[in-house]
């Protein structure tokens, strides 16, 4: 899908009274286009209304921010984009009534150089409205923000974004569409049986209240996951925090951190020391060295005696039930026989009673020693030992620190990380209960369907059977099933392939970009995470993120332009540089928002290139309204706007 912006059209927004930016030269479009803008100008306000042309969301504005759009000349407001898809023509307009504070589309169709007539509403092809959603619309009219979350734990923007351009999302929406054959398919078959059929209705009601509850696990899986990251996030933070007071403050401090990450630790092993001494006790064969002398015994002997025998009370039952039965040895059984069958077979035992002893028997033969117990136990004395004497220590350590103010922040801070430390450990506790997978896990949690993800889909599949067999469409239902199944493994496996291929194309950027820094992507999860480092800065976060957007839409397929506010602020000049010849290339269209004091070194590299535009757009001193414009490379160069002049930035 090919699309370019051709221009952009102001009248009464802000300080834009009457403004047309064409993004064209002739008949083509220019591949670069540099617009200068002075901070407070609006250039932040273009962004914003160039995601709402796109995404079709500005209806859903509130009246407030809709208001704050008002310029000088009435209570209407005009933004127009022209746009080309698959070169054809359309002109999307946001209609301000800032008096409602409401916004209403309108999109025409046309041919090149004729607007067409408005239709209320946002028309743009199925085709492109299916791409154009919120998230995407993000990935190439692109801020520092979206730099920022991608790298952020709590959210969720690295993977959406890889799923949105590559259509994995798409690929996935298919299984709603198969969720929804299967209940059509079930409400036919529920008209076709009998109404009055009570345990039907019963099992379809057990089935609602079971998806209901999934629903609900999800969501309650999510919020502790969410509430974690932010925790996780702060404690961070106050680590980052503490590290920069220790590094200039006094031994004290680095002993009481010491001292905490010490007791995290004894804490941890106590744990795994616990735990095992409980799985071993459960053991009997761990107990006591006479007892396991005795069940080995018993196991010798069992296996001697080749016990249990096979034959059990249930066979001499069978011979008892049928008239004129003939006993094995070929006589003829008398009920006067089976009178003495009667008596004397409760002396054998039942076939239940001999799986259990099978089950003994197979237990005692293939039973390990683990790790004595004793010893384990004479392990986590010590272990609590010395965590008590830790707790002692860091107790001493802090009454010793005098409440400077300093010392006050080191002490908040430090209590901060224990209660971020004591709440992230609960949260994971529920997560590892809702999440949880093994039979050992939930055996230990003691978890039923209500309180575990993967227990309450193994209900909803045991009821979805019974009910679709109730109705007879258990095949087409399992058919489903599988197709299912099939979608989501071919996305996990695409989104595996995808991360890993993405991550080494922007790897080697980064590493090309910032060769004086350690700094490479470890892996892309949920958002990016940073190979050895607890943190980075703006400027890094910001190369990081071109390079992960410029490595995601080298292999997508999807031809779009890419629009960017303020590309180099928190970067140095040689990254700028860096930068700046990164990403051209990449896109076919690419439209730059700078400020004056932004230029230097992003701008160098285009000074020299042919079909660039530069643009610069200002207001005159005395009517802060009116906006100038003048597109020329010489007036580019030259332009400085006040705010730069007076922090003695470039230009003349």
């Amino acid at each position: 899908m090919k699309m370019r912006i051709l221009q952009i059209k102001y009248k009464n927004i802000r300080e834009f009274s009457d403004l047309t930016i064409s993004l064209k030269n002739d008949n083509s479009i220019y591949p670069v286009s540099l617009i200068q803008m002075p901070n407070g100008l609006g250039k932040t306000t273009t962004m914003n209304l160039l995601r709402y042309s796109l995404n079709g969301m500005a209806e859903s504005l509130d009246e407030k921010t809709v208001r704050d759009y008002k310029g000088n000349n009435g209570d209407q407001g005009e933004f127009e984009v022209k746009i080309s898809i698959e070169n054809e023509i359309f002109y999307i307009v946001l209609a301000f009534n800032f008096h409602r504070g409401k916004i209403t589309y309108y999109t025409s169709r046309a041919t090149e150089g004729a607007a067409g007539g408005r239709i209320k509403g946002y028309h743009l092809p199925q085709e492109i409205k299916a791409i154009l959603t919120n998230n995407f619309v993000r990935l190439f009219v692109f801020d520092g923000e979206l730099a920022s979350s991608i790298l952020d734990l709590s959210k969720n923007e690295a993977e959406n974004a890889i799923k949105a351009l590559y259509s994995i999302d798409k690929i996935l929406a298919i299984q709603e569409w198969i969720a929804e054959i299967v209940d059509s398919a079930q409400k036919e078959a529920e008209s076709n049986v009998i109404t009055t059929n009570q345990g039907i209705k019963q099992l379809n009601t057990r089935l609602k209240n079971a998806k209901s509850k999934l629903t609900e696990l999800i969501k309650e899986k999510e919020g502790y996951e969410k509430d974690r990251d932010k925790l996780l996030e702060k404690k961070l933070e106050t680590i980052q925090s503490l590290e920069k007071i220790t590094e200039s403050n006094d031994e004290l401090a680095s002993k009481l951190i010491k001292s905490q990450f010490d007791i995290q630790e004894i804490n941890k092993l106590i744990l795994v020391n616990t735990t095992t001494i409980l799985n071993n006790s459960r053991d009997p064969i761990n107990i006591h060295p006479i007892l396991k002398k005795r069940i080995e015994q018993l196991g010798t002997e069992m296996t001697k005696l080749k016990l249990p025998r096979s034959t059990s009370s249930e066979f001499f039952e069978e011979l008892t039930d049928k008239d004129n039965y003939e006993c094995i040895c070929g006589r003829t059984l008398e009920e006067s026989h089976k009178d003495t069958i009667r008596k004397k077979m409760r002396d054998f035992l039942s076939d239940d009673q001999i799986g259990v002893i099978n089950n003994i028997k197979t237990t005692l033969r293939v039973t390990t020693e683990h790790e004595d117990i004793y010893i384990l136990v004479e392990e986590a004395k010590k272990l609590s030992k010395r965590f008590h004497l830790e707790k002692t220590n860091y107790g001493t350590l802090k009454s010793q620190l005098k409440l400077s103010d300093e010392e006050k922040l080191l002490k908040t801070l430090l209590d901060q990380k224990e209660e971020c430390t004591k709440k992230i450990d609960d949260l994971e506790i529920c997560i590892k209960a809702i999440t949880a997978t093994s039979r050992e896990d939930i055996k230990e949690l003691d978890l039923d369907w209500e309180e575990n993800i993967k227990l309450c889909k193994e209900r909803i599949k045991e009821l979805k059977d019974r009910y679709n067999e109730s109705l007879g469409i258990i095949h087409f239902s399992k058919k489903a099933d599988i197709l299912y199944k099939i979608i989501e493994e071919i996305c996990e496996l695409a989104l595996i392939n995808l991360k890993e291929e993405i991550k080494n194309r922007a790897n080697k950027k980064i590493v090309k970009i910032l060769s004086r820094e350690d700094i490479l992507i470890s892996e892309i999860g949920t958002s990016l995470k940073i190979l050895n480092r607890s943190g980075v800065s703006e400027g890094q976060k910001l190369t990081i993120a071109y390079s992960f957007l410029s490595s995601m839409f080298e292999g997508a397929m999807n031809d779009l332009p890419f629009l960017v506010d303020s590309p180099a602020g928190s970067l140095d000049l040689e990254v700028r540089r860096e930068v700046s010849q990164l990403i051209p290339p990449l896109f076919n269209q690419f439209i730059v928002f700078i400020t004056s004091g932004e230029k230097d070194g992003f701008a160098d590299t285009f000074y020299n290139q042919n079909n660039v535009q530069f643009l610069t757009l200002w207001k005159e001193h005395k009517s802060s309204k009116i906006v100038k414009s003048e597109n020329t490379k010489e007036f580019f160069q030259k332009f400085q706007s006040e705010d730069d002049k007076k922090r003695g930035l470039n230009g003349i």
